[in-house]
């Protein structure tokens, strides 16, 4: 039995597994064939974990697809009884999509290492998303999946974690001595947070946010880089700041983005709703919405121009608006996003220009597809290396 005929077959006793339909010598040989390693049993884990089944439950909530898919995962007996050949043949062809996946999920996982969490069904591929993390006032760092929790920092405030959102409770507690928690988001990921004033907080892709669990009593500041969304809670008596290492923002109430990842040469801050205040060295520059600070770390230059701000925050639903941009700058973003590294071996190729939308939910083969079909590029994927000619 060749590699691909053995991840079919141990795809098919899992499928079987799953839905409870598995004959002794079946069994025997899913055992046999998990204890041949730890990294087999901890793909059974991951093949089996409750992510894998929402995702499942996602791809299938539809109709009569739906009710098949619960066979599958609860093993419901009442199936069995279901000898109407119209369902028979519908269930046998669901099992066939349902396996089909695994299939791709299993060959994926194979050679992948699993330390993951978060899956998602995307066309033909599994897309793994990098785990963020949080590392707390004592030092202690946060693995931050799909499952929620409950705890307390030192100062008696309280965090959760629920439905990939983390909120912190202060209850009114407040101190002159502050502890601050930082929110790491790796390449390939995004998150939301919460803080205890009701602030709420988007991260994009290699993003990361220093902030107090708890606020002062003269006012709220947070230290960020990379690029995150903010729709701050209006408080008239402590005014919010956002500390960059180029800039500063200061706000009462509004909706605003922040472009400032340290690799690039420019830093935008983008107004959609209220007024903010943008400092610059010693310089001040009051935005009103619909207008953006853009900022030139090379030549430290600074300007304020008119823009669509639905253009610079659509990140946060979804997708990436790209309006007159080269290559180049569009590769930018698609590295921190799916993590990996955009080669041009043709300089003319990183300076066309690129106008369009990109969904950040396709796979990185599909996008390459697009690039090639709507271009005369020629591109080609060898691991996280892209090379475009």
């Amino acid at each position: 039995m060749d590699n691909k005929d053995k991840i079919f077959h141990i795809s098919l006793l899992i499928t079987k597994y799953l839905s409870d339909e598995m004959t002794t010598e079946e069994e025997r040989d899913l055992e046999i064939w998990k204890n041949e390693s730890s990294h087999h049993q901890q793909l059974f884990q991951d093949l089996c974990s409750d992510e894998m089944k929402r995702c499942k439950a996602k791809l299938y909530a539809d109709n009569e697809t739906e009710e098949v898919f619960k066979f599958f995962i609860q093993g419901k007996r009442e199936w069995k009884r279901r000898r109407n050949r119209r369902y028979i043949y519908r269930g046998t062809a669901y099992a066939a999509l349902f396996l089909l996946p695994l299939c791709f999920a299993f060959l994926f996982l194979f050679n992948k290492s699993t330390d993951f969490s978060v899956f998602e069904r995307i066309g033909e591929d599994l897309v793994v998303k990098n785990k963020p993390t949080l590392v707390l006032s004592d030092g202690n760092t946060l693995a931050l999946g799909d499952a929620g929790f409950h705890l307390c920092e030192r100062n008696g405030v309280s965090i959760e974690m629920e439905q990939g959102n983390i909120v912190y409770n202060d209850e009114e507690i407040s101190s002159d001595s502050l502890l601050y928690n930082t929110l790491e988001v790796p390449l390939y990921a995004d998150f939301k947070i919460t803080l205890s004033d009701g602030t709420k907080v988007y991260m994009n892709a290699g993003s990361s946010l220093k902030f107090p669990v708890a606020f002062g009593k003269e006012n709220r500041t947070v230290y960020g880089s990379g690029e995150i969304y903010l729709e701050v809670a209006k408080d008239r008596h402590r005014p919010f700041f956002v500390v960059l290492n180029d800039l500063k923002v200061e706000v009462l109430g509004t909706r605003f983005n922040i472009n400032s990842y340290r690799d690039e040469g420019f830093v935008e801050v983008t107004l959609a709703e209220g007024h903010i205040a943008a400092y610059v060295d010693e310089c001040r520059y009051d935005l009103k919405p619909c207008q953006q600070l853009y900022f030139d770390k090379n030549i430290k230059q600074a300007q304020v121009r008119e823009v669509k701000p639905s253009d610079y925050i659509s990140w946060i639903s979804g997708e990436y608006v790209f309006k007159g941009k080269t290559f180049k700058e569009v590769a930018r973003v698609l590295e921190r996003w799916y993590d990996v590294k955009i080669n041009f071996t043709n300089a003319r190729c990183g300076s066309m220009i690129y106008t369009g939308v990109i969904q950040k939910d396709q796979s990185i083969s599909e996008l390459v597809s697009l690039f090639e079909k709507s271009s005369d590029i020629k591109c080609s994927i060898n691991g996280k290396d892209i090379f475009i000619k």
